[in-house]
């Protein structure tokens, strides 16, 4: 097997940088000799550094569509070439294993399905779905499950779709 060696070069930039006053900028790109392994650690580094800013940079922009989003309601802003951006929010519900297992078992649900529902990996974790299921079908079962179950605000994310 031959080994591949690089050859030419490879421009590293950063499109965008948030500037302290919130603003972006224009970023530079920096030219990168392929056959120097110094040159390609410290421009591996620094694309480390960019992908660090890059996640900084999607939280800040993030947070400025969920604003709008809390301050006019709107869910869906339109963008230009049958695009628009989706603000998803809501809340999310956690099942604490040991009290759905405590409070199933005391409302008589058989052993083999509460192993069906309440599953342990590394650690405990409640097959939701199954859960709901059973809860349909004992109130029991149901009331067991809304014991368990607290419910907290999800953290807000934006999603760019084509229409």
């Amino acid at each position: 097997m031959s080994e591949v060696i690089p050859t030419g070069g490879l421009v590293i930039g950063v499109p965008a940088v948030v500037e302290t006053s919130g603003e972006l900028r224009e970023g530079t790109g920096v030219d990168v000799d392929l056959t120097d392994p110094v040159a390609c650690a410290l421009a591996l580094d620094r694309v480390r550094e960019i992908e660090a800013e890059f996640t900084r940079v999607k939280r800040v922009l993030t947070e400025g569509i969920v604003h709008h989003y809390r301050v006019t309601g709107e869910r869906t802003i339109e963008l230009p070439g049958r695009l628009k951006a989706e603000v998803k929010a809501g809340k999310r519900n956690i099942i604490d294993p040991d009290v759905l297992e405590t409070r199933l078992r005391e409302a008589g649900m058989p052993e083999a399905n509460i192993d069906a529902i309440i599953t342990t990996t590394h650690e405990r974790k409640v097959a939701a779905q199954k859960a709901k299921t059973a809860a349909t079908a004992n109130p029991a079962y149901k009331a067991a499950l809304e014991a368990a179950t607290s419910t907290y605000e999800d953290t807000p994310s934006v999603t760019i779709r084509r229409r």
